[in-house]
Formats: structure tokens, sequence, C-alpha cells
């Protein structure tokens, strides 16, 4: 069953918001852009910031093609889903606003394992990507971090392929139950492997149906999000411009850049900085995703509970 008043989460991500905004701004200063002119900073700032939207849009994209495919619901609403809940990214440790991405995409038809099914296919397809950034890393010098990121993209892709595989595995396991166990057990064993292998082949039909858009989109993902980062080091940080540190500065902002935000350690200039200006132009944004994103789900569930009443049970998709 879908849950489609999303203002309680709009409510609790705006106070967290508002006092995460205060906070910062509040905070002391770690870095100074005085030796850059102001007219420069400022364009370039709104530069960086522009591009690190146009990453995130494209991730937004990215999932609601493949939340389309599984959930059967609407481009639109998966699309600012994903806005909505991208501030979250930048302020939640260790990735865990997965987990509230995770829940937001369980209300919009009541089925957890769908929605783990999306978050692992949208977050495994990074892997190819990580495994060329390792490459890039091992080459300017930096395999400490190159190792990290290729076991990593290495682990992404081998989720990737566990879809095709599982399904297989999965049927031989089904068969085996049914030819040779009798029990009670044995048809509740059946119904699990079921399941499981109806998911595994929902994983693997997406990925088949939908891989070549989702690889431009992943690779425009990086390919803005490193522009964005090498842009700011070009300017506030010249000795940091090559492709592998611009790189390495994504990659360490990605992964801690929350500790930046929540405990103001300073990951380096460069990494404070961007980090900073990118979660500003994601709060810059999000009052009129989210309003969108409430919107658009009491709207849907309105019109389908209309048509339900007039025409009977109707699919509709927009």
């Amino acid at each position: 069953m879908t849950q489609a008043n999303r203002f309680p989460f709009a409510i609790v991500s705006g106070i967290t918001f508002l006092v995460m905004a205060i906070w910062l701004f509040r905070a002391p200063q770690a870095f100074s852009a005085r030796q850059v002119p102001h007219a420069q900073a400022a364009f370039v700032s709104i530069g960086c910031v522009g591009l690190y939207l146009v990453s995130h849009l494209l991730r937004a994209i990215r999932l609601a093609v493949i939340g389309v495919y599984i959930h059967k619901t609407s481009f639109r609403t998966l699309a600012l889903l994903n806005l909505s809940v991208a501030p979250w990214s930048m302020i939640a440790p260790f990735k865990l606003d997965e987990f509230i991405r995770l829940n937001e995409l369980r209300t919009v038809n009541g089925s957890l394992p769908k929605a783990l099914i999306t978050i692992v296919i949208d977050r495994s397809m990074d892997g190819p990507m990580f495994l060329a950034f390792a490459v890039v890393l091992v080459l300017g010098g930096m395999p400490g971090i190159a190792l990290f990121v290729g076991i990593f993209g290495i682990g992404m892709i081998a989720v990737t392929i566990g879809f095709f595989a599982a399904s297989r595995v999965l049927h031989f396991i089904q068969s085996y139950i049914f030819l040779h166990h009798y029990k009670p057990r044995a048809l509740q064993s059946l119904q699990i492997v079921h399941q499981l292998r109806q998911l595994a082949s929902l994983g693997r039909e997406t990925i088949k149906s939908t891989a070549p858009i989702l690889v431009v989109c992943t690779i425009g993902i990086w390919l803005f999000e490193i522009g964005a980062v090498a842009l700011m080091l070009s300017v506030f940080s010249p000795a940091h411009g090559s492709l592998s540190a611009s790189l390495a500065e994504t990659l360490v902002r990605a992964n801690s850049g929350w500790r930046t935000l929540l405990l103001l350690d300073q990951l380096g200039v460069p990494s404070a900085l961007t980090t900073r200006l990118f979660f500003a132009g994601l709060l810059i944004v999000w009052p009129l995703t989210i309003w969108f994103y409430c919107r658009r789900r009491m709207l849907e569930v309105s019109n389908a509970d209309f048509l339900g009443r007039h025409w009977g049970p109707t699919v509709t998709r927009a």
C-alpha cells in the first residue's frame, strides 16, 4: 500500500536542512578566497554549482529510468523523489542516505524488495566507472586510492553480474527442491526461492532493457561532477588542477564530505569549499523539488481513487 502524504518527510527534512544551513553559516571558515577576485570567485562558484546540479539531475534520471521499469510508476515522480532526497547525501554519514531513499521508494508501491532492487541496480551502474577511475589514479601516482576505488568497482560489477547468474542458480535450486523434497517445509522453501528468483529476473530484465541510457547517464554524472571540482581547483587551488587530482578530490568529497558539514573536519581547502558550495546548491533547489514531489504524490493517489470509483482498476502512468 502506498503512502501518499510525504509532507511529514518534507517537514523533517526542511528542519534538518535549515539547522545545517544556520550551523554552516555561523561556523568559522577554514578557507579564504581573498587571493581570487570577487567577480571571478562568484562566477566560478556559480559555474561549479551549476555543473554539480546537472550531475544530480542525471542521477535522478538514472534512478527514474530504473524505477519506471520496476515500480511501473511515473518517471517524474521518481526523478523528483531522488532530487528531494539529494541533500541528505551530503550530510548523512556512511551513505546512510540510501536508507532514506530506500524508504521513499518503498512508499511508492509498498514493496521493500523492489525498492531495494532499484537502489542496488542504481549504485551498481557506477562499477565500470570506478574501474576506469582506478586506472587514472594509478597513472597519476595515487596507487593507494586506486586500490580502494578498484576493489569497490569490482564489487559493483559483481553485483550487476549477480543478477544474471542468480536467476539460473535459483532455478536450479527450485528444481532440486521440487524433485527431491516432499515435506511441508519444502513448500515454504519453494515459495521463498520463487520470490527471490522473480526479483533476480526483474533485476536482470531491468538492466538489459535500460542499459544504454543508464550507461549514458552514468558517464554524464561523473563527467559533470568531476568537471565541477576541476573548475573549482583551477581557480582556488591551481596546484591540484590535474585530472588525477580532480578525480581524487571528487571521490574524497563524495565519501567524506559529511565530515566537513557535520564535524567541520577540514579535508583540505578544495574539498571543504566544494562540499559547502554543492550543499548550498542543493538547498537552493530543494524547496521547489520537495513541493512538486509531495504535490505529485498526493495527486497520483487522488487520480487513482477517482479512476477506480468511476472506471474500475486502471493503470495510467505519466
